[in-house]
Order: structure tokens, then sequence, then C-alpha cells
């Protein structure tokens, strides 16, 4: 990579994804990460990104940038091959550490043991995650020694392992952190939940934007502070305050179709694909949604047998619903909630692959399946359902709206 660090005055940076197609440059420029909230970010911070996809394209990515925004770059800048030998250094000492742990009771849960379940991902998470997250920790530090005058950076919560080194180093440098709510929490037991007895170890950002009572709920009873938590808009679901529920749900396509949407988590995504195969039901027109950054026409091909021809959309996910009448969708995609607001029939699978808990758990238009038993006859029935779908299913009902994005503008003021 032939992209270099860059020093710069402002005091106040945001930390976000870049995947290629992820943001547009017109009059300001927008990441469909924070959506609205970025001509809002745009006015007193600078962008700081963390870059997701083929690194070979990095550099392509890096000019188009540099040619387009003022900003801080990739945060891959600011890594050099010197670095490495700190890293190898302290793997072998942090790996050493962690091999002299005893595995018995680390898995134990509420009394049941999951180590069958856990074990190859500890495995995992003490090899090439522990590399990943080192490297990100010397990244993160360069940063903060290259640009000593930053007193706050800003982020999209999604408790991945790496936002707790951010705040560990943060801390480290007297950095303010304000970790926003990106989507829907779920009292997910691996990716959600941490319990109270484990709070005071974890390193957690200054303060959080709760994006619902919900929200606001869990992370109280998980150990955070009241005075950390600060209302936020969802703001990636406020088109949907001015859908029409009176004009959602109507059956406007004479052909047989589905539209299916998949996630980024591979195992989870497999299974769906796959118990849709082996479910058999028929279909004229099959539209597939994939994440943006997990293609799967290359699983279909490579481990899906007999998987019936589709088409991949490249369409927004507003545009996706209005290809078809049913929606199947993994379950730990926020789409699912999405799916049921519009009043599409949405089908959604339960299993050990997709341990997110669903963002709604119960809707007149949501039906869960285990098998491709319980898919087939869900999808016969809905294909021949003619009657028009009507609920209360209001986005207010879930998340805090509101298209001004007051709360936010308040919470950039904190």
């Amino acid at each position: 990579q032939k992209i270099i660090p860059k020093k710069k005055i402002s005091r106040k940076v945001v930390l976000s994804y870049y995947y290629s197609g992820g943001h547009t440059f017109n009059q300001q420029f927008s990441s469909k990460y924070f959506q609205d909230v970025s001509r809002l970010i745009n006015d007193n911070y600078e962008w700081l990104f963390l870059y997701q996809g083929n690194i070979s394209k990095i550099n392509k990515e890096n000019k188009k940038l540099e040619d387009n925004l003022d900003s801080y770059g990739f945060l891959d800048a600011y890594f050099s091959y010197s670095d490495f030998k700190y890293v190898t250094k302290k793997y072998l000492k942090v790996r050493k550490k962690l091999g002299s742990i005893s595995l018995k009771k680390l898995f134990v849960f509420e009394g049941i043991d999951y180590l069958s379940l856990t074990k190859n991902e500890w495995l995992k998470s003490i090899s090439i995650f522990l590399i990943d997250l080192l490297v990100f920790e010397k990244k993160i530090s360069n940063f903060f020694f290259v640009n000593p005058q930053i007193d706050e950076l800003i982020y999209l919560l999604e408790f991945q392992p790496w936002e707790q080194i951010l705040n560990k180093v943060a801390q480290k440098n007297s950095v303010k952190t304000k970790g926003a709510l990106h989507s829907i929490v779920r009292p997910n037991v691996m990716n959600f939940y941490h319990s109270k007895e484990i709070h005071p170890y974890l390193y957690t950002p200054s303060i959080i934007g709760v994006n619902s009572d919900f929200a606001k709920y869990l992370l109280l009873q998980n150990g955070f502070d009241q005075k950390q938590l600060f209302e936020i808009e969802a703001h990636r679901f406020n088109y949907l305050k001015s859908i029409n529920n009176d004009d959602q749900g109507k059956k406007f396509k004479t052909e047989k179709s589905i539209l299916i949407i998949t996630s980024v988590i591979m195992s989870e995504t497999k299974d769906l694909l796959e118990l849709f195969t082996l479910s058999n039901v028929k279909f004229d027109k099959i539209f597939i949604k994939e994440h943006p950054l997990f293609p799967v026409s290359s699983i279909i091909q490579s481990s899906i047998k007999n998987f019936p021809p589709y088409e991949i959309l490249k369409d927004s996910v507003q545009e996706a619903f209005s290809r078809s009448n049913i929606v199947y969708t993994a379950n730990g995609s926020s789409v699912l909630l999405e799916a049921v607001v519009n009043n599409k029939p949405t089908v959604s699978l339960i299993s050990l692959s997709s341990l997110p808990i669903p963002a709604v758990s119960k809707a007149q238009n949501l039906y869960f399946i285990e098998d491709s038993e319980s898919l087939k006859n869900i999808l016969n029935k809905l294909s021949n359902d003619d009657k028009q779908i009507t609920s209360n299913n209001r986005i207010e009902n879930y998340l805090y709206i509101d298209k001004e994005l007051k709360l936010w503008r308040m919470f950039l003021r904190k």
C-alpha cells in the first residue's frame, strides 16, 4: 500500500467503516453507515476510516478519497512494517498467558456449559483474531501519537472486539469516546450481552447513544450507568416513518416471487440458503439482496447443490421490497425489522448458527422456521394467500425516530 498517515489540527474525529460504494461525494460527503447524520458530523468532525473489502484495492479507494474529501484517510496508513515486531512480541506474550487458562468452567453460563459450541471460536480468538486485534491496537495508538490534539472520537457501537481496544487506547490518551448504537440491540448472549460481573473489566465508551427504550433498559441491566446513556434517533430507519401502512402489504405481483436477504455471518447465510433449497418450493422469480460486505454467489456455486436460478439485486433494501410479496431473511439481519414494518410476510430462521435473537419477536406478519419442512409449509401457505396484510407495526413502536435528528444534535454537543 502507498498511503501515508496524516497530521491535522482537528480535535474531533469520527471513526467509520468504509467500503467501495458505501458513501457519496456529492455536495457533501455522506456515509451509508451514518446516512443523514453525516451532514451533522461534517460540520465539526474529521473522518477516519476502517477499510473493508479487497485490500488490494485500498490504493485506488485512497486516491478517490483524497480527491473528494479532506480527511484522516484510512487507519491502515498508521501502521508500518516495523510495527510487526511489536505485534509479534506482544502476541507471543499474550498467547502464553491465555494458554495457561483452564477452559473447564470458562464457558459456563446460567449453569450450562457451552464449551462444545465455542471451543473452535476460542481457539481462533487466541490465534488469528488476537493478531488482528493487536494490529488494530498498534494502528489506533499510532494515530493518536501522530495526532495528539485529538480529544474526542465517535463511532458506531456494535460491541465488536476491536471496540474494546479502541476504548482502552483512547482512555490511555485521554480521549473521550462516544459510541452510538448503529442498528438494533438484541439480548444476544455472545455479542450484545455482558453480565454485570464482568462489566467493570470492560473498556466501554465514555458515553453511549441509545436508539430505543429497550436498548436503554438492556444496557442499564448490563452494568452501564444512567449518566452514560443519551437518546439518539435510529437514523438508519428514519425513512420508515414516512411509510403509509395502508399501502404496505398489498398483493401487487402476479408472478410467484420471493426476496431472500442474507447476512454478513457465513454460517447463518449458508443455513438460510441450504434450507431454502431443501424446501423445494418453486418460485417464478428468486431475488437475493446480499450484505454489501458478503457476496453469496460463490457460496451458492461451491457448496449449495441444486440452488434454483436467482437474481442478485443491487437495489436499496426499500427498492428490493417492491420486487416480491414474501421476504425470507436472516435472523441476524436488522432488515427483519424493516420487512415487518413494511408489512411484508416475513420468514426467518432460528438455529444455532443464528445466535442473535431477532429484532422483532412477535408480529402478525412474522414467521419463524427451524428446518426445511417448516419452511416449506410456511412458503406454500404464504404463496397461496391472497389476503392483504394490515397491522400496526410502526417503526415508532420500536425505535426513536425523528427526521430532524434533534436527539443526535444534542448527542454530538455532549
